[in-house]
């Protein structure tokens, strides 16, 4: 098992209340251009500046001080270079509960980082067009009750309205890129269960597509229907619910831990779910299989 965790494509880290590191993976070792053996029994004030080793104390202490996992995005240095980390801290408790580490699970989302400021820059492309289209229409509206006088000018404005909705139509088709191309999983529902779109992150986390999820209803992919049952009381006292943790089944019925989030939007009229899903089975079993390795230790 330790091996598994070694060799994990995630920085793997244990720390303890005074901010000593206890334990870290190989792959975490690396990126500080150093090996475990080295790191082990360091102080984060020794390897990383004052400023970002107090604010990861600070961290650590919210998870000692609630005994609640904490999830958070940061951009770090290293030896050679700086990266976004995705971060979950986890509370780590001995036989009587009492929490006596945590565990920290860190993955590199620099490239997701960095294609979330290319789709910034197409979006704010889309809104240019938008803005261009509905200020077309406008700029009609005024010059109809000369229609008669002005049939030159009419038809230029035509033509160039024509061009307008031409552009138009090309942005909305690179909406639809980025909602296919994003690397989280989105899908959209109501309330009762019926899917209005999913995108292609989606459809590999369930191996449902679009017209099969139209077919069936959300709650038939919880393990647990209760579960669904209890995000919906949670939306009706909240307009979103972050971090879930939920038991689903893909299509093939292989069972999967994902973590969810929700938020309540408007659509054409239509309060829909807004649903972002992450499959965490894998940090799960690592959890388990480091508590484990915790209490033999």
């Amino acid at each position: 098992m330790k091996n598994l965790i070694d060799s994990a494509c995630d920085f793997i880290y244990i720390v303890d209340r005074n901010g000593k590191i206890i334990y870290v993976n190989e792959y975490g070792a690396k990126y500080l251009n150093s090996t475990p053996e080295q790191i082990i029994g360091k102080a984060l004030s020794d390897i990383f500046p004052p400023p970002i080793a107090e604010g990861q104390k600070k961290n650590i202490q919210i998870v000692f001080d609630s005994n609640k996992p904490l999830n958070f995005e940061r951009k770090l240095p290293f030896y050679n270079k700086e990266a976004w980390l995705d971060s979950r801290l986890v509370p780590l408790a001995d036989e009587m509960g009492k929490v006596t580490s945590v565990l920290g699970i860190s993955r590199d989302i620099s490239e997701r980082k960095t294609l979330e400021e290319k789709n910034n820059d197409e979006i704010q492309d889309l809104h240019f067009f938008q803005e261009l289209a509905v200020g077309r229409e406008l700029k009609m509206a005024e010059l109809e009750n000369k229609i008669k006088e002005m049939g030159t000018l009419l038809a230029q404005l035509n033509a160039g309205l024509v061009d307008c909705q031409r552009k138009l139509e090309g942005a909305e088709k690179k909406f639809q890129t980025l909602f296919n191309a994003a690397p989280v999983a989105i899908g959209i529902a109501d309330r009762t269960g019926n899917v209005f779109a999913v995108n292609r992150a989606m459809e590999e986390l369930t191996g449902y597509n679009l017209e099969e999820y139209q077919k069936i209803k959300v709650e038939d992919t919880y393990v647990d229907p209760g579960d669904r049952a209890r995000l919906l009381q949670t939306l009706e006292s909240a307009s979103s619910a972050h971090d879930f943790e939920v038991k689903l089944k893909r299509k093939d019925g292989a069972v999967y831990w994902c973590l969810v989030n929700v938020d309540l939007i408007e659509l054409d009229g239509q309060v829909v779910l807004l649903t972002t899903a992450r499959d965490i089975t894998e940090l799960k079993q690592i959890k388990t299989a480091l508590q484990k390795l915790a209490e033999k230790t």
